[in-house]
């Protein structure tokens, strides 16, 4: 996807993936300005069929290219047009991109008949996947003549407890952060002479080393799972880790109804109290058909029932008019 949002980018480099992949030179071939946007989308399109494209990769979908430019609902129907001309597509990016997408009940379905798939981080430190893959794929192999040092609980902290959850504290259960913080620890271990990794070492470089000081604050994050603290982030879907940590607590995006669903103390009469019967509005010449006289009863039900609409409507972001 084009940082810019525009078919034409996306055209421009879809070209020169053809080109790069096949030896042509498409791309000089369709680059006279006879060739509309819309022609050109066609071209590419028999072009994939042509060549019998088994998979097409659209990546770094973003919010920014694909949902705030005046060209987003028209790359989804492109996207469409696509599977409609049967070459298979994955489509990757960051969740908040497809937001528009997800308005249209048809997109839906058919941008999940191969599935949709939302790669989180590890939340859990003794999930099977954390243990059984990330850890021993990615941690364990080392360039150095041992492996690591026997691990021994570094603090009383539970997650300090294994290494598992003494890395996973470290690095949030990102992957990405996972491997930057094993290639800091490599070289700083190599640079130093060391004969095998230790956890004192993997604590120094987490807590000295530039490259994981900036991303301190989301590994943080993840661990405390403090959704607030990813608030911050323009790209990170926080409220998606706000329904995963937990029912939100009282008062947390959730619109205070209460007062609305109880009539007014004035309003409300003692069990006990004798009711004054209301007289019934008389017709007239001038007025033959009056208005029905409320009786008290129905003045609160009718007040109860504008005062939790007006509160919904506060809620939705609708004025009360």
């Amino acid at each position: 996807m084009p940082s810019d949002g525009s078919r034409g980018g996306f055209l421009e480099g879809a070209f020169r993936g053809l080109d790069e992949a096949l030896g042509t030179n498409y791309r000089e071939q369709y680059s006279s300005r006879s060739w509309t946007v819309e022609k050109l989308l066609v071209v590419f399109l028999h072009l994939l069929s042509v060549h019998r494209c088994g998979l097409l990769v659209i990546e770094e979908a973003q919010e920014r290219n694909l949902m705030q430019t005046p060209f987003s609902r028209e790359f989804l129907t492109f996207f469409l047009r696509l599977l409609n001309w049967g070459t298979p597509t994955v489509l990757i990016g960051n969740p908040l991109a497809f937001t528009n997408l997800r308005g249209f009940s048809q997109d839906v379905d058919r941008f999940s008949e191969g599935g949709w798939y939302r790669l989180l981080p590890i939340l859990d430190p003794t999930s099977e996947e954390w243990l059984e893959d990330w850890i021993p794929e990615l941690w364990m192999p080392t360039l150095l003549d041992e492996a690591d040092a026997e691990y021994i609980p570094f603090t009383e902290d539970p997650n300090d407890q294994t290494l598992a959850g003494f890395v996973w504290k470290r690095t949030g259960g990102v992957p990405r952060y996972l491997a930057r913080l094993r290639i800091d620890v490599q070289d700083a271990a190599l640079r130093r002479g060391m004969q095998q990794v230790t956890p004192d070492l993997v604590d120094e470089v987490y807590r000295t080393s530039p490259t994981m000081i900036e991303i301190h604050e989301r590994i943080e994050a993840f661990v405390r799972r403090d959704w607030r603290a990813l608030q911050r982030f323009d790209d990170i879907p926080w409220n998606e880790f706000r329904k995963l940590w937990g029912p939100p607590s009282p008062g947390d995006d959730e619109p205070d109804i209460a007062p609305a669903l109880a009539a007014p103390e004035s309003e409300q009469e003692a069990p006990t109290k004798k009711r004054k019967r209301q007289s019934k509005p008389r017709a007239t010449k001038d007025n033959p058909t009056p208005p029905k006289k409320l009786s008290a009863a129905e003045v609160r039900a009718r007040q109860f029932q504008e005062n939790v609409i007006d509160e919904l409507n506060k809620a939705s972001g609708f004025s009360s008019d």
